[in-house]
Protein backbone atom coordinates (compact mmCIF):
# COMPACT_ATOMS: atom_id res chain seq x y z
CA UNK A 1 0.00 0.00 0.00
CA UNK A 2 1.29 3.48 -1.24
CA UNK A 3 1.06 5.63 1.91
CA UNK A 4 -0.17 9.13 0.69
CA UNK A 5 -1.65 12.07 2.29
CA UNK A 6 -5.03 10.46 1.80
CA UNK A 7 -4.23 6.53 3.19
CA UNK A 8 -2.65 8.76 6.14
CA UNK A 9 -5.52 10.15 7.40
CA UNK A 10 -8.18 7.92 6.78
CA UNK A 11 -6.38 5.56 8.91
CA UNK A 12 -5.62 7.81 11.60
CA UNK A 13 -9.38 8.56 11.73
CA UNK A 14 -10.08 4.74 12.50
CA UNK A 15 -7.24 4.74 14.81
CA UNK A 16 -9.20 7.52 16.62
CA UNK A 17 -12.50 5.43 16.17
CA UNK A 18 -11.16 2.10 17.86
CA UNK A 19 -8.87 3.69 20.15
CA UNK A 20 -12.22 4.94 21.33
CA UNK A 21 -14.37 2.62 21.36
CA UNK A 22 -12.19 -0.94 21.83
CA UNK A 23 -13.18 -3.18 24.83
CA UNK A 24 -11.96 -6.52 26.04
CA UNK A 25 -13.23 -9.39 28.89
CA UNK A 26 -11.35 -10.70 31.43
CA UNK A 27 -12.72 -12.15 34.45
CA UNK A 28 -11.01 -11.71 38.25
CA UNK A 29 -12.09 -13.84 40.69
CA UNK A 30 -10.82 -14.15 44.49
CA UNK A 31 -10.83 -17.83 46.53
CA UNK A 32 -11.91 -17.64 49.61
CA UNK A 33 -9.87 -20.12 52.51
CA UNK A 34 -12.20 -19.78 55.26
CA UNK A 35 -10.37 -20.75 58.66
CA UNK A 36 -11.20 -23.70 60.35
CA UNK A 37 -10.17 -24.99 63.56
CA UNK A 38 -9.85 -29.06 63.52
CA UNK A 39 -11.12 -30.92 66.41
CA UNK A 40 -9.88 -34.78 66.59
CA UNK A 41 -12.44 -36.87 65.01
CA UNK A 42 -13.00 -39.89 67.19
CA UNK A 43 -16.76 -41.10 66.62
CA UNK A 44 -18.47 -41.95 70.17
CA UNK A 45 -18.51 -45.46 71.75
CA UNK A 46 -22.46 -45.82 72.19
CA UNK A 47 -23.64 -48.70 74.10
CA UNK A 48 -26.98 -48.25 73.08
CA UNK A 49 -28.35 -50.89 70.49
CA UNK A 50 -29.40 -48.26 67.93
CA UNK A 51 -28.49 -44.52 67.84
CA UNK A 52 -28.63 -41.49 65.59
CA UNK A 53 -27.53 -37.51 65.83
CA UNK A 54 -28.84 -35.09 63.13
CA UNK A 55 -28.50 -31.73 62.67
CA UNK A 56 -32.09 -30.37 63.01
CA UNK A 57 -31.56 -27.85 60.40
CA UNK A 58 -31.19 -29.73 57.67
CA UNK A 59 -31.60 -33.48 58.91
CA UNK A 60 -27.94 -33.78 58.32
CA UNK A 61 -27.13 -37.53 59.95
CA UNK A 62 -23.72 -36.88 61.71
CA UNK A 63 -23.75 -40.08 63.59
CA UNK A 64 -25.52 -43.27 63.41
CA UNK A 65 -25.93 -46.54 64.65
CA UNK A 66 -28.63 -49.17 63.60
CA UNK A 67 -30.55 -46.66 62.11
CA UNK A 68 -33.28 -48.48 60.18
CA UNK A 69 -33.35 -51.43 62.49
CA UNK A 70 -36.78 -51.74 64.58
CA UNK A 71 -37.23 -50.92 68.16
CA UNK A 72 -39.89 -50.35 70.67
CA UNK A 73 -39.60 -46.68 71.34
CA UNK A 74 -41.98 -46.84 74.71
CA UNK A 75 -42.99 -43.23 75.72
CA UNK A 76 -40.60 -41.05 72.77
CA UNK A 77 -43.91 -42.58 70.94
CA UNK A 78 -44.93 -39.05 72.74
CA UNK A 79 -42.81 -37.14 70.59
CA UNK A 80 -45.32 -37.76 67.69
CA UNK A 81 -48.69 -37.45 69.87
CA UNK A 82 -47.69 -33.93 70.97
CA UNK A 83 -46.57 -33.13 67.41
CA UNK A 84 -50.60 -34.00 66.10
CA UNK A 85 -51.73 -32.69 69.25
CA UNK A 86 -50.46 -28.93 68.15
CA UNK A 87 -50.72 -29.27 64.85
CA UNK A 88 -54.59 -30.78 64.89
CA UNK A 89 -56.27 -28.75 67.96
CA UNK A 90 -56.27 -25.76 69.88
CA UNK A 91 -54.36 -25.15 73.05
CA UNK A 92 -57.00 -22.88 74.21
CA UNK A 93 -59.71 -25.60 73.80
CA UNK A 94 -60.67 -27.33 77.31
CA UNK A 95 -60.75 -30.74 76.76
CA UNK A 96 -63.06 -32.71 79.54
CA UNK A 97 -61.42 -36.40 80.52
CA UNK A 98 -63.54 -38.98 80.39
CA UNK A 99 -63.15 -43.09 79.94
CA UNK A 100 -60.11 -42.94 77.94
CA UNK A 101 -57.83 -41.88 80.86
CA UNK A 102 -58.64 -45.14 82.77
CA UNK A 103 -57.89 -47.48 79.68
CA UNK A 104 -54.09 -47.25 81.19
CA UNK A 105 -52.12 -50.12 82.51
CA UNK A 106 -51.81 -50.55 85.72
CA UNK A 107 -47.59 -50.32 85.45
CA UNK A 108 -47.94 -47.31 82.75
CA UNK A 109 -47.04 -44.14 83.81
CA UNK A 110 -49.87 -41.49 84.11
CA UNK A 111 -50.17 -37.47 84.62
CA UNK A 112 -52.98 -38.02 87.51
CA UNK A 113 -55.84 -36.74 85.26
CA UNK A 114 -59.67 -36.78 87.27
CA UNK A 115 -62.23 -38.18 85.38
CA UNK A 116 -64.71 -35.52 84.16
CA UNK A 117 -62.00 -32.90 84.85
CA UNK A 118 -61.98 -29.89 82.43
CA UNK A 119 -58.57 -28.78 81.06
CA UNK A 120 -57.00 -26.72 78.45
CA UNK A 121 -54.95 -28.96 75.54
CA UNK A 122 -51.87 -26.64 76.43
CA UNK A 123 -51.93 -27.89 80.17
CA UNK A 124 -52.42 -31.44 78.45
CA UNK A 125 -49.35 -31.52 76.50
CA UNK A 126 -47.61 -30.74 79.35
CA UNK A 127 -49.27 -33.78 81.43
CA UNK A 128 -48.01 -35.79 78.39
CA UNK A 129 -44.70 -34.72 77.87
CA UNK A 130 -43.14 -34.06 81.79
CA UNK A 131 -44.97 -37.13 84.03
CA UNK A 132 -45.08 -38.88 80.30
CA UNK A 133 -49.24 -39.67 81.19
CA UNK A 134 -50.39 -42.32 79.51
CA UNK A 135 -53.87 -40.68 80.39
CA UNK A 136 -53.14 -37.38 78.69
CA UNK A 137 -51.61 -39.32 75.58
CA UNK A 138 -55.34 -41.38 75.17
CA UNK A 139 -57.09 -37.67 76.15
CA UNK A 140 -55.25 -36.38 73.42
CA UNK A 141 -55.92 -38.84 70.85
CA UNK A 142 -59.89 -38.72 71.42
CA UNK A 143 -59.53 -35.25 71.52
CA UNK A 144 -58.25 -34.76 68.47
CA UNK A 145 -60.01 -37.45 66.27
CA UNK A 146 -63.06 -36.18 67.66
CA UNK A 147 -61.91 -32.43 66.47
CA UNK A 148 -60.53 -33.41 63.17
CA UNK A 149 -63.45 -36.14 61.87
CA UNK A 150 -66.41 -33.21 63.50
CA UNK A 151 -67.77 -36.21 65.25
CA UNK A 152 -68.04 -35.10 69.08
CA UNK A 153 -69.82 -38.43 69.84
CA UNK A 154 -66.97 -40.90 68.25
CA UNK A 155 -66.51 -43.86 70.39
CA UNK A 156 -63.48 -43.61 72.46
CA UNK A 157 -61.73 -46.78 70.83
CA UNK A 158 -62.11 -45.76 67.10
CA UNK A 159 -60.98 -42.07 68.23
CA UNK A 160 -58.10 -43.62 69.27
CA UNK A 161 -57.92 -46.00 66.57
CA UNK A 162 -58.73 -43.03 64.27
CA UNK A 163 -55.56 -41.52 65.73
CA UNK A 164 -53.22 -44.12 65.21
CA UNK A 165 -54.06 -43.73 61.87
CA UNK A 166 -53.03 -40.22 61.94
CA UNK A 167 -50.02 -41.31 63.47
CA UNK A 168 -48.43 -43.40 60.69
CA UNK A 169 -49.69 -40.45 58.38
CA UNK A 170 -47.97 -37.87 59.95
CA UNK A 171 -44.36 -39.84 60.86
CA UNK A 172 -44.60 -41.07 56.84
CA UNK A 173 -44.90 -37.07 55.73
CA UNK A 174 -42.15 -36.36 58.66
CA UNK A 175 -39.60 -38.77 56.65
CA UNK A 176 -40.00 -41.99 58.44
CA UNK A 177 -39.75 -45.32 56.36
CA UNK A 178 -40.26 -48.28 58.84
CA UNK A 179 -42.43 -47.35 61.74
CA UNK A 180 -45.99 -48.51 62.86
CA UNK A 181 -47.59 -47.28 65.65
CA UNK A 182 -50.47 -48.69 67.28
CA UNK A 183 -51.09 -46.59 70.06
CA UNK A 184 -50.68 -42.92 71.19
CA UNK A 185 -48.47 -43.42 74.38
CA UNK A 186 -46.25 -46.10 73.62
CA UNK A 187 -46.70 -48.70 76.11
CA UNK A 188 -45.95 -52.45 74.35
CA UNK A 189 -47.53 -53.81 71.40
CA UNK A 190 -45.84 -56.36 68.94
CA UNK A 191 -46.65 -54.10 66.02
CA UNK A 192 -45.31 -50.74 67.45
CA UNK A 193 -41.78 -50.05 66.56
CA UNK A 194 -39.82 -47.24 64.96
CA UNK A 195 -36.68 -47.17 64.05
CA UNK A 196 -33.78 -44.21 65.47
CA UNK A 197 -33.71 -42.54 61.92
CA UNK A 198 -37.68 -42.36 61.68
CA UNK A 199 -37.74 -40.90 65.62
CA UNK A 200 -35.51 -38.00 64.99
CA UNK A 201 -37.16 -37.35 61.59
CA UNK A 202 -40.11 -37.12 64.17
CA UNK A 203 -38.71 -34.76 66.47
CA UNK A 204 -36.80 -32.67 64.11
CA UNK A 205 -40.76 -31.79 62.75
CA UNK A 206 -41.91 -31.61 66.35
CA UNK A 207 -39.25 -28.95 67.59
CA UNK A 208 -40.12 -26.75 64.94
CA UNK A 209 -42.97 -25.39 67.36
CA UNK A 210 -41.90 -23.20 69.73
CA UNK A 211 -44.65 -24.62 71.96
CA UNK A 212 -43.23 -27.76 72.32
CA UNK A 213 -40.10 -26.43 72.93
CA UNK A 214 -40.92 -24.74 75.49
CA UNK A 215 -42.64 -27.58 77.27
CA UNK A 216 -39.81 -30.21 76.64
CA UNK A 217 -37.27 -27.77 78.20
CA UNK A 218 -39.77 -26.77 81.17
CA UNK A 219 -38.21 -28.78 84.57
CA UNK A 220 -41.07 -28.61 86.37
CA UNK A 221 -44.66 -27.44 85.76
CA UNK A 222 -47.19 -26.71 88.53
CA UNK A 223 -50.85 -26.13 88.04
CA UNK A 224 -54.15 -26.73 90.15
CA UNK A 225 -55.79 -29.94 91.04
CA UNK A 226 -59.03 -30.55 89.15
CA UNK A 227 -60.66 -32.17 92.23
CA UNK A 228 -57.55 -31.59 94.81
CA UNK A 229 -57.95 -29.89 97.93
CA UNK A 230 -55.25 -28.44 100.15
CA UNK A 231 -55.25 -29.90 103.22
CA UNK A 232 -53.74 -27.34 104.96
CA UNK A 233 -55.77 -24.68 103.98
CA UNK A 234 -59.50 -26.52 102.66
CA UNK A 235 -60.32 -22.83 100.98
CA UNK A 236 -57.32 -23.77 98.34
CA UNK A 237 -56.85 -26.22 95.43
CA UNK A 238 -53.89 -28.57 96.28
CA UNK A 239 -51.15 -28.32 93.83
CA UNK A 240 -50.15 -30.62 90.74
CA UNK A 241 -46.51 -31.12 90.62
CA UNK A 242 -45.68 -32.38 87.05
CA UNK A 243 -41.49 -33.13 86.72
CA UNK A 244 -39.72 -33.60 83.37
CA UNK A 245 -38.45 -36.82 83.39
CA UNK A 246 -35.43 -35.65 81.29
CA UNK A 247 -32.27 -35.18 83.72
CA UNK A 248 -30.38 -33.76 80.82
CA UNK A 249 -32.32 -30.64 81.45
CA UNK A 250 -32.35 -30.88 85.20
CA UNK A 251 -29.38 -28.24 86.61
CA UNK A 252 -30.01 -29.82 89.79
CA UNK A 253 -28.50 -33.09 89.23
CA UNK A 254 -24.69 -32.89 89.12
CA UNK A 255 -24.45 -36.18 87.22
CA UNK A 256 -26.01 -35.79 83.97
CA UNK A 257 -27.04 -32.59 83.60
CA UNK A 258 -26.20 -30.77 80.14
CA UNK A 259 -25.37 -27.33 79.89
CA UNK A 260 -26.76 -27.29 76.26
CA UNK A 261 -29.70 -29.47 76.13
CA UNK A 262 -33.52 -28.68 75.47
CA UNK A 263 -35.29 -31.44 75.91
CA UNK A 264 -36.63 -33.76 74.18
CA UNK A 265 -38.36 -37.00 75.86
CA UNK A 266 -37.93 -40.63 77.69
CA UNK A 267 -39.05 -43.48 77.10
CA UNK A 268 -38.76 -47.15 79.07
CA UNK A 269 -40.61 -50.44 78.89
CA UNK A 270 -39.22 -53.72 80.32
CA UNK A 271 -38.86 -55.12 76.25
CA UNK A 272 -37.97 -51.43 74.77
CA UNK A 273 -34.96 -50.73 77.64
CA UNK A 274 -33.88 -47.19 78.50
CA UNK A 275 -34.80 -45.22 75.25
CA UNK A 276 -33.85 -40.76 75.32
CA UNK A 277 -34.66 -38.82 72.02
CA UNK A 278 -32.62 -35.31 73.26
CA UNK A 279 -32.01 -32.09 71.49
CA UNK A 280 -29.05 -29.44 72.33
CA UNK A 281 -27.83 -25.98 71.19
CA UNK A 282 -24.69 -24.79 70.96
CA UNK A 283 -23.73 -21.83 69.16
CA UNK A 284 -25.65 -22.12 65.93
CA UNK A 285 -25.78 -25.91 66.05
CA UNK A 286 -29.33 -27.19 67.03
CA UNK A 287 -28.73 -31.46 67.03
CA UNK A 288 -31.03 -34.12 67.92
CA UNK A 289 -29.79 -36.95 69.16
CA UNK A 290 -31.62 -40.68 69.47
CA UNK A 291 -30.70 -43.65 71.85
CA UNK A 292 -32.57 -47.01 71.80
CA UNK A 293 -32.61 -50.19 73.88
CA UNK A 294 -29.61 -48.53 76.23
CA UNK A 295 -29.16 -49.16 80.01
CA UNK A 296 -30.38 -46.81 82.85
CA UNK A 297 -27.47 -44.86 83.19
CA UNK A 298 -26.05 -45.10 79.74
CA UNK A 299 -28.86 -43.69 77.85
CA UNK A 300 -27.57 -40.25 79.51
CA UNK A 301 -24.06 -40.68 79.08
CA UNK A 302 -24.32 -42.23 75.07
CA UNK A 303 -26.74 -38.95 74.38
CA UNK A 304 -24.08 -36.14 76.22
CA UNK A 305 -21.43 -37.81 73.47
CA UNK A 306 -23.55 -37.47 70.97
CA UNK A 307 -23.70 -33.98 71.26
CA UNK A 308 -20.07 -33.15 72.60
CA UNK A 309 -18.93 -35.25 69.09
CA UNK A 310 -21.19 -33.04 67.14
CA UNK A 311 -20.52 -29.58 68.91
CA UNK A 312 -16.56 -30.46 68.59
CA UNK A 313 -16.13 -31.74 65.08
CA UNK A 314 -19.11 -30.27 62.94
CA UNK A 315 -19.83 -26.65 62.19
CA UNK A 316 -22.32 -24.21 60.17
CA UNK A 317 -21.14 -23.17 57.51
CA UNK A 318 -22.17 -20.58 54.87
CA UNK A 319 -20.67 -21.31 51.34
CA UNK A 320 -22.20 -18.27 50.05
CA UNK A 321 -25.15 -15.79 50.56
CA UNK A 322 -27.59 -14.27 48.23
CA UNK A 323 -25.94 -11.01 46.67
CA UNK A 324 -22.44 -12.15 47.34
CA UNK A 325 -20.04 -10.30 45.34
CA UNK A 326 -17.74 -13.29 43.92
CA UNK A 327 -16.11 -11.78 41.03
CA UNK A 328 -16.14 -9.39 38.14
CA UNK A 329 -16.06 -9.25 34.74
CA UNK A 330 -15.44 -7.13 31.53
CA UNK A 331 -17.98 -6.39 29.34
CA UNK A 332 -17.57 -6.02 25.53
CA UNK A 333 -18.60 -3.16 23.01
CA UNK A 334 -20.08 -0.96 26.05
CA UNK A 335 -21.12 2.43 26.80
CA UNK A 336 -21.09 3.58 29.73
CA UNK A 337 -19.67 6.02 32.40
CA UNK A 338 -16.94 3.81 33.56
CA UNK A 339 -14.62 0.58 32.31
CA UNK A 340 -17.30 -1.21 31.54
CA UNK A 341 -16.99 -4.03 34.76
CA UNK A 342 -19.88 -5.80 36.30
CA UNK A 343 -19.52 -7.82 39.75
CA UNK A 344 -20.68 -11.27 39.95
CA UNK A 345 -23.71 -11.42 42.44
CA UNK A 346 -24.69 -14.91 43.79
CA UNK A 347 -28.48 -15.37 43.18
CA UNK A 348 -28.71 -18.74 45.88
CA UNK A 349 -27.17 -18.95 49.60
CA UNK A 350 -26.21 -22.24 50.51
CA UNK A 351 -25.18 -23.13 54.17
CA UNK A 352 -24.60 -26.99 55.34
CA UNK A 353 -23.34 -28.77 58.29
CA UNK A 354 -19.81 -29.91 57.14
CA UNK A 355 -17.18 -31.66 59.70
CA UNK A 356 -14.57 -28.80 60.67
CA UNK A 357 -11.81 -31.01 59.21
CA UNK A 358 -13.26 -30.72 55.52
CA UNK A 359 -13.12 -26.85 55.66
CA UNK A 360 -10.07 -26.90 54.45
CA UNK A 361 -11.15 -28.70 51.60
CA UNK A 362 -13.99 -27.09 49.94
CA UNK A 363 -13.15 -25.96 46.54
CA UNK A 364 -15.10 -22.87 44.88
CA UNK A 365 -14.97 -23.18 40.89
CA UNK A 366 -16.32 -19.81 38.98
CA UNK A 367 -16.99 -20.07 35.36
CA UNK A 368 -17.94 -16.91 33.41
CA UNK A 369 -19.76 -17.06 29.78
CA UNK A 370 -16.64 -15.96 27.23
CA UNK A 371 -17.13 -12.87 25.36
CA UNK A 372 -20.49 -11.43 27.10
CA UNK A 373 -21.45 -8.28 24.55
CA UNK A 374 -23.50 -5.27 25.63
CA UNK A 375 -26.28 -5.21 26.42
CA UNK A 376 -26.30 -6.49 29.75
CA UNK A 377 -29.34 -6.50 32.22
CA UNK A 378 -28.97 -6.34 35.86
CA UNK A 379 -30.17 -9.88 37.18
CA UNK A 380 -29.16 -11.71 34.11
CA UNK A 381 -27.06 -14.73 34.26
CA UNK A 382 -23.28 -14.92 32.98
CA UNK A 383 -21.72 -17.49 34.22
CA UNK A 384 -22.01 -19.98 38.18
CA UNK A 385 -20.26 -20.68 41.22
CA UNK A 386 -20.07 -24.17 42.18
CA UNK A 387 -19.06 -25.41 45.28
CA UNK A 388 -17.28 -28.84 45.78
CA UNK A 389 -15.53 -31.49 48.67
CA UNK A 390 -13.48 -33.37 47.12
CA UNK A 391 -14.71 -33.34 43.38
CA UNK A 392 -18.01 -34.42 44.94
CA UNK A 393 -20.60 -31.34 44.05
CA UNK A 394 -22.30 -29.65 47.16
CA UNK A 395 -24.28 -26.68 45.58
CA UNK A 396 -24.28 -24.59 42.45
CA UNK A 397 -26.15 -21.44 41.97
CA UNK A 398 -25.66 -19.03 38.68
CA UNK A 399 -24.39 -15.67 38.89
CA UNK A 400 -25.95 -12.60 37.51
CA UNK A 401 -24.70 -9.08 36.64
CA UNK A 402 -25.32 -6.51 39.60
CA UNK A 403 -26.17 -3.65 36.63
CA UNK A 404 -27.26 -2.62 33.33
CA UNK A 405 -24.71 -2.31 30.79
CA UNK A 406 -25.50 -0.17 27.50
CA UNK A 407 -24.58 -1.25 24.06
CA UNK A 408 -22.14 1.19 22.18
CA UNK A 409 -23.60 3.04 19.18
CA UNK A 410 -21.58 5.31 16.58
CA UNK A 411 -23.45 8.26 17.25
CA UNK A 412 -24.76 7.40 20.81
CA UNK A 413 -24.99 10.72 22.42
CA UNK A 414 -27.30 10.31 24.53
CA UNK A 415 -27.76 6.69 26.56
CA UNK A 416 -28.59 6.72 30.32
CA UNK A 417 -30.95 5.04 33.03
CA UNK A 418 -32.82 7.94 33.67
CA UNK A 419 -30.20 10.05 36.30
CA UNK A 420 -28.73 13.63 35.52
CA UNK A 421 -25.47 12.80 36.32
CA UNK A 422 -25.26 9.26 33.46
CA UNK A 423 -26.63 11.56 31.01
CA UNK A 424 -24.42 14.09 31.38
CA UNK A 425 -21.20 11.68 31.17
CA UNK A 426 -22.98 10.23 28.12
CA UNK A 427 -23.47 12.92 26.10
CA UNK A 428 -20.40 14.23 26.96
CA UNK A 429 -18.84 10.64 25.21
CA UNK A 430 -21.07 11.21 22.40
CA UNK A 431 -19.96 14.94 22.09
CA UNK A 432 -16.40 13.97 22.08
CA UNK A 433 -16.91 10.88 19.21
CA UNK A 434 -18.89 13.42 16.56
CA UNK A 435 -15.58 16.01 17.16
CA UNK A 436 -13.51 12.93 16.27
CA UNK A 437 -15.33 12.06 13.57
CA UNK A 438 -15.52 15.50 12.40
CA UNK A 439 -11.74 16.24 12.31
CA UNK A 440 -11.30 13.11 10.13
CA UNK A 441 -13.74 13.89 7.52
CA UNK A 442 -12.40 17.24 7.72
CA UNK A 443 -8.91 16.01 7.55
CA UNK A 444 -10.22 13.75 4.54
CA UNK A 445 -11.49 16.44 2.85
CA UNK A 446 -8.51 18.70 2.56
CA UNK A 447 -6.28 16.11 1.77
CA UNK A 448 -8.70 14.87 -1.81
CA UNK A 449 -9.25 19.00 -2.03
CA UNK A 450 -5.70 19.65 -2.35
CA UNK A 451 -5.07 16.37 -4.71
CA UNK A 452 -7.71 17.99 -7.04
CA UNK A 453 -5.95 21.01 -6.96
CA UNK A 454 -2.51 19.38 -7.96
CA UNK A 455 -3.98 17.39 -10.93
CA UNK A 456 -5.72 20.65 -12.12
CA UNK A 457 -2.24 22.37 -12.62
CA UNK A 458 -0.58 19.30 -13.21
CA UNK A 459 -3.11 18.94 -16.53
CA UNK A 460 -2.91 22.76 -17.32
CA UNK A 461 0.84 23.07 -17.79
Amino acid sequence: MKFNKKNIAILTLLFLFITFSITYAESTYEESSPDSTLNEDVEPSIQGEGAILIDANTGKVLYAKNIDKHFYPASTTKILTALLAIENGDIDDVVTVSQEANLVQRDGTIAGLDLNEEIKLEKLIYGLMLPSGNDAANTIAVYVARKVTGNPDMPINEAIEYFCDMMNARAKVAGAKNSHFSNPHGYHKDDHFTTPYDMAMIAREAMKYEFLQEVVSTHMYTMEDWNGVNKEEPTKKEIRYWRNTNLLIDKNNKKYYYPYATGIKTGYTSVAGQCLVSSATKGDLDLIAVVFKSTKECKWTDSIELFEYGFNNFISYQFVKEGDILGKTKILNYDDENDGSINLIARKEYKDIIKKSDVKDIEKRVTVQPNIEAPVKKGQVVGQVSYYLNDDLLFCTDLVSDRNIHKKTLLNIVSYDGSESNLENNSGKGILLILIIFFGLFLIFKVLKNEKKNRHIFYKR
